[in-house]
């Protein structure tokens, strides 16, 4: 199986055309908590809870680590994939911003 072929199986999500991550997912909130120490000052603090049951799945994020098959040249160059990553590219609500680095 080529490097390729590999990225493909485990990294390609077709629902959203872009090259993602896979991982455990879920919603999660900060929720600002306190308690009050021996000498009679209270501590603030946050803690993260979560919302929603974790899930396995893919990140949908769009960023560079999204365009590294191409820029890498770890996929064939006629691969079927390179359209959808151009179309990324040149789509400037998913990746430009008016700052010199996003992601």
């Amino acid at each position: 199986m080529s490097a390729g072929t590999n990225l493909v199986e485990l990294h390609w999500n077709a629902a959203t055309n872009a090259y993602q991550d896979w991982g455990v997912n879920g919603e999660a909130e900060l929720v600002p908590q306190h308690r009050q120490r021996p000498d009679g000052t209270v501590e603030e603090f946050d803690i993260l809870a979560q919302r929603s049951a974790l899930k396995t799945g893919f990140v949908e994020h769009y960023g560079y680590v999204s365009l590294f098959p191409l820029l890498l040249n770890v996929i064939p160059h006629d691969s079927a994939h390179i359209p959808h990553l151009l179309k990324t590219i040149r789509s400037e609500g998913v990746l430009w911003s008016p700052y010199p680095l996003i992601d």
